[in-house]
């Protein structure tokens, strides 16, 4: 689902401070594909809450996201940094 964002305004539900927290977390994790987990686990929110601010960032072209499907349990998205498109986050932060 595509989001249109007017400038310096935020979906409803997330926060410039978390978002702040998230995009730090990601430049952590960046030389490598990453889960909701690991985002959710290193800045201390819910896989709920994370998956929200990484779509967010999917939907600005920040991230691509690819589904891993495993024999049992639920799928894995793993999350790649798009560096070309990193100057999209600096009107929310």
């Amino acid at each position: 689902m595509a989001f249109l964002h007017s400038k310096n305004i935020l979906p409803k539900g997330l926060t410039k401070d978390t978002l702040k927290q998230v995009w730090d977390t990601i430049h952590e994790l960046k030389d490598g594909p990453f889960s909701i987990d690991e985002v959710a686990n290193v800045v201390g929110i819910s896989r709920v809450s994370a998956r929200k601010y990484l779509n967010f960032l999917k939907d600005l072209g920040i991230l691509e996201v690819k589904v891993i499907y495993g024999t049992i349990g639920r799928p894995v998205y793993q999350h790649e940094y798009n560096k070309f498109k990193e100057h999209l986050i600096k009107n929310f932060l």
